[in-house]
């Protein structure tokens, strides 16, 4: 049983195991964290997969974690560097690009020739 070291909160025991201590980070953060990666996406369904994967990360990450800085900190760091990651990523552009010639194909953006 691996037990997280966060102890930048007072309700966070040394009994508490790796799962309990997640549980507690996303209840804490969960709602800071999934604003965070809307601000970056702009889809709520895509910055609660982001989010969730933030989480992820953090778990398996948890061992990093040195204290010196706090917990908040750490979180916002990888979830801005996961978000940016996934910005930059192909499946994100493809989809951006998809989405617009969606819209653009049902006449909630002028079309491509209009702007040229």
């Amino acid at each position: 049983m691996h037990i997280l070291s966060f102890d930048r909160k007072p309700d966070f025991t040394e009994a508490m195991t790796q799962e309990e201590m997640m549980e507690q980070v996303m209840k804490d953060y969960g709602n800071e964290v999934l604003y965070l990666c809307y601000t970056y996406v702009k889809e709520w369904n895509l910055a609660e997969d982001l989010a969730q994967d933030v989480f992820l990360k953090v778990y398996e990450k948890a061992d990093t974690f040195k204290g010196e800085a706090k917990l908040k900190t750490w979180l916002y760091k990888i979830a801005a560097n996961h978000c940016k990651d996934y910005i930059k990523s192909a499946h994100y552009r493809y989809s951006m690009v998809t989405h617009k010639i969606h819209r653009i194909q049902r006449g909630e953006e002028y079309a491509l020739s209009a702007h040229f």
